[in-house]
């Protein structure tokens, strides 16, 4: 049996609300994958072509509170090995902030150093076991897509 997914309908509106910017800003198309399926969020098309795949997180705190950000390895091998193996350059980790939204390049040339750390969820998240490899992707990594919360209802609509 598979473990059980913790997100709940406010944190799929809130995914939901950054795709639905992220379309507008770019005017592209993005889609909701099915996770089981594929392993990351989104799929950005233009031309009905796919032109990048896209993994979206929400962290609860500034962008510049931490010196990097810790992402599951796993999710960062699969958007590296789609933008490889489709010859797309790169996949994209979007974050939200709580002051801004930003991307991270992910793909073949995007330096960042294949050390494995561990890194997990707290009693907060309602999984305190859950303890994966992480790689880390240092600040000066983010480029600020916009200085601001998107994911609120107000902003993305």
């Amino acid at each position: 049996m598979g473990r059980q997914k913790f997100e709940t309908s406010a944190m799929l509106e809130i995914e939901n609300n950054a795709r639905r910017f992220l379309a507008k800003k770019t005017g592209k198309q993005i889609h909701k994958l099915p996770d089981a399926v594929w392993g990351v969020d989104w799929a950005m098309y233009e031309n009905n072509q796919v032109k990048h795949f896209i993994e979206f997180r929400r962290r609860y705190n500034d962008k510049d509170q931490y010196p990097d950000l810790r992402f599951c390895a796993m999710k960062y091998s699969k958007l590296r090995r789609y933008a490889e193996d489709f010859d797309l350059g790169t996949s994209f980790f979007v974050v939200q902030f709580n002051d801004a939204l930003v991307a991270i390049e992910i793909g073949k040339e995007d330096g960042i150093e294949k050390i494995l750390v561990p890194f997990g969820r707290t009693k907060d998240q309602r999984d305190d076991l859950e303890v994966q490899p992480s790689v880390i992707i240092p600040r000066s990594k983010f480029k600020v897509i916009e200085n601001r919360c998107v994911t609120d209802s107000k902003s993305s609509r």
